[in-house]
């Protein structure tokens, strides 16, 4: 390894989904590597309380608007005082309060991972343009989100690059998590089929589409539940849980779905699964999607934003539109009806995992992006 960095990672966000868990995984994963790593975050979010939990290197702020003069001059001190050199930012809303917290601290490089992709808005006013003046590289995590970011943010093509969100092939292994625990805490017995979704509830996340699917699904495998782990984040649509409920019960499935709730041991709740679904609308990337390949599931997502990417045009697993229900119910039957296509995709699956997503190798990536462009003379 090359000289050890000061880095942060950056994070001030209060939900809790893939992009916080990515700025707590990165602050650890880069301690383990040997540099100096903290995590910057908003105090009381649940990230703060992640990584309070873990006992990793935090500086916590506390604002209530992102133009906070205090909270940006509290940033600005523990930057100098901890001589940080690369700030990583998981999500470029964290630029407004970066960029004026950097000035005139030359030895700062910064760095933004973009996980949403801009469609409607364009950000290439003055005032954009002077908030991500700052920044040295927008990470993609696809090429189809690199293009869009290219399209509507006021930064040069070669500032942007696309790295994608890794998955830990040492803990996301099949053999090293029990198939029966969690099927013996939701009721499944051995030959119960479990159908999953794993993230937020939230209109955009197709469960909605997935339950009018059942119907048609139970007709032919009425020995089929469909598992939805996650939790409505505070604040959001906190009546949608409810009208999925309600949903399911006009469609007198509710005996076939198992509400599971907040996981955070992800890789056996996956290893209990025998089909994984991720129905969003739109996803830039969606993690998640790669730990269900690496944990040797079969998997349907939706042919928007980078899931056709991940998965290869539909090499690796079967794609569908968003916001219907039938063809969510046409790809589950595809998979129970053949078994030598589930043990194909899942055989593909994991290959394109190993060769692309790799923990090791995108730290790598990142950790050679970071030293080339500190090495680089100044503007």
């Amino acid at each position: 390894m090359s000289r050890s960095l000061n880095m942060v990672q950056v994070c001030f966000t209060e939900a809790w989904g893939g992009l916080e868990m990515s700025a707590r995984d990165y602050t650890r994963y880069f301690l383990e590597r040997g540099h100096q790593s903290f995590c910057l975050c908003k105090s009381g979010s649940k990230l703060h309380e992640m990584l309070k939990k873990d006992g990793l290197p935090l500086q916590a702020v506390d604002f209530f608007s992102r133009y906070s003069p205090l909270a940006i001059m509290k940033i600005r001190k523990f930057l100098q005082q901890k001589q940080i050199n690369i700030a990583h930012l998981h999500t470029p809303r964290d630029l407004w309060m970066i960029t004026p917290a950097s000035v005139g601290l030359s030895g700062l490089k910064i760095f933004a991972t973009s996980r949403m992709l801009f469609t409607r808005t364009q950000k290439l006013d003055p005032v954009h343009r002077l908030v991500y003046s700052k920044l040295d590289y927008l990470i993609n995590t696809t090429e189809v989100s690199q293009k869009h970011m290219q399209n509507n943010l006021p930064l040069s093509p070669d500032r942007h690059i696309v790295i994608p969100n890794p998955v830990d092939l040492a803990r996301f292994r099949p053999e090293l998590h029990d198939r029966k625990v969690y099927r013996k805490e939701w009721g499944a017995g051995d030959k119960t089929l479990l159908l999953g979704i794993v993230g937020r509830i939230d209109p955009t996340k197709g469960q909605k589409e997935t339950i009018t699917a059942l119907p048609a699904i139970l007709a032919r495998y009425p020995d089929l539940k469909l598992v939805i782990i996650g939790e409505i984040t505070v604040g959001h649509k906190e009546d949608f849980l409810q009208e999925l409920k309600d949903l399911a019960k006009n469609l007198r499935v509710e005996q076939n779905i198992i509400w599971a709730g907040f996981k955070s041991d992800v890789p056996a709740v996956l290893r209990a699964l025998d089909i994984f679904i991720m129905p969003s609308y739109q996803e830039s990337f969606g993690k998640v999607l790669i730990e269900a390949m690496a944990m040797g599931i079969p998997v349907i997502s939706t042919n928007k934003g980078g899931p056709p990417e991940i998965l290869s045009q539909g090499e690796c697993g079967l794609l569908v539109p968003p916001r219907e229900s039938a063809p969510v119910a046409e790809a589950v039957l595809k998979y129970l009806d053949s078994a030598s296509l589930r043990l194909a995709m899942i055989e593909k699956g994991r290959r394109k995992v190993e060769d692309c997503y790799s923990l090791t190798s995108v730290l790598e990536r990142l950790e050679k992006l970071y030293y080339k462009t500190l090495d680089q003379p100044p503007a």
